[in-house]
């Protein structure tokens, strides 16, 4: 197993609104809360001995990074650029509409982030309402004019489909958008009721009738040049999403703040997720050891998630396995939906449909 670290994940909980759909640790935003947090982080990080050299993605997600003042993002800034970071490839900050102004623009490219992650979500008022989404229409063009001037070449942009009311006009609009404004990285996410979301409490029903996806598949793929890379994301001139790649292909990263997340020496952690307890210092991080079969199991998941497949030689390297032998049930049972090519191993058109079949056949193949 490599001991290779390559990413840093830091988590800043504060919104300034709670999204109607959004199940994520959060914490409406509070300057008095704010300062105290990033000492506390700022601490947290220094228990860790980040071999800092083989650092090659930080992502800066929420909740709502941008909603900190300039005074505090400074701060944080500060925190994470103490040390130095020679093979960084990627630096990810979240950043919503209402925060595209210039100060914030410029301190983000001072600070050395090359890629923005903007959740958008819509381009319809009505829905944008529904979502709680603090913003108009109106405010993401003024944002993405402002934009233009700025040299961020690499931007994301997060669309949610199937939302009741949604028409093909609106997933019309959202694909010109995309083309206007040459965005080379779109996640598309398919609204889910998740418990104890404002939605889910006031008992919305989601449309069955709507589904989307094939539409925008193929007009992002056929029409407009992106590549489906993986289940939720499309990429153009292979802008992929490297800090994600790093969790589809199960590797080791650190996560630091309120209920983060981090994967090491083969514990996964979890922080925990009071936010009373994380200001005072107190992590109580709980772990999970994750045995060569257990780990093979979550790379198996992770790399289905991946359209062009399974890399059978990493795979091997990694866990001393002749691939093809080990899982020669599942691949027998399933040859109609399977392509093995190039040493990938990856699914055909009809497997896309039973993606959720394929890997649990290929799980129990997996000797306990």
């Amino acid at each position: 197993m490599s001991d290779s670290i390559k990413g840093i994940y830091i988590h800043i909980p504060f919104c300034r609104e709670i999204c109607s759909y959004c199940d994520f640790i959060k914490v409406k935003y509070d300057f008095g809360y704010v300062d105290k947090y990033l000492d506390s982080l700022e601490n947290e990080m220094n228990l860790y001995n980040i071999e800092c050299h083989k650092i090659e993605s930080i992502y800066i997600g929420g909740g709502t990074p941008s909603v900190l003042s300039l005074i505090e993002l400074t701060k944080l800034f500060r925190i994470i650029n103490t040390a130095k970071y020679p093979n960084l490839k990627e630096f990810t900050f979240e950043i919503n509409i209402e925060d595209l102004n210039k100060d914030k623009l410029e301190l983000l490219l001072n600070n050395n982030v090359n890629r923005l992650s903007i959740g958008i979500q819509s381009l319809n008022n009505d829905i944008l309402n529904l979502l709680k989404r603090n913003y108009t229409y109106a405010d993401i063009i003024s944002g993405f004019e402002l934009l233009k001037k700025y040299p961020f070449k690499r931007i994301s942009c997060d669309f949610i489909i199937n939302i009741n009311n949604q028409s093909m006009t609106d997933i019309n609009e959202i694909l010109s958008f995309i083309n206007k404004y040459q965005i080379k990285h779109v996640s598309i996410y398919s609204l889910i009721l998740e418990k104890g979301t404002l939605l889910y409490n006031n008992n919305y029903v989601i449309d069955e009738e709507l589904f989307y996806e094939n539409d925008i598949n193929e007009s992002l793929v056929t029409n407009m040049g992106f590549e489906h890379y993986e289940v939720s994301n499309y990429a153009l001139q292979q802008e992929y999403s490297f800090h994600n790649l790093l969790y589809w292909h199960n590797e080791h990263y650190y996560g630091f703040g309120l209920a983060a997340c981090g994967y090491l020496d083969n514990y996964r952690y979890y922080n925990t997720k009071s936010i009373t307890k994380y200001l005072n210092q107190n992590y109580q991080k709980t772990y999970e050891y994750y045995n060569d079969n257990e780990t093979l199991k979550n790379e198996i998941i992770m790399q289905f998630r991946l359209f062009n497949g399974i890399n059978i030689k990493e795979i091997n390297d990694k866990y001393s396995i002749d691939f093809t032998k080990y899982f020669r049930t599942a691949i027998i049972k399933n040859r109609k939906r399977l392509i093995i090519k190039n040493d990938f191993l990856y699914f055909s058109e009809e497997g896309k449909l039973f993606l959720n079949d394929l890997i649990i056949d290929f799980i129990m193949d997996i000797k306990e």
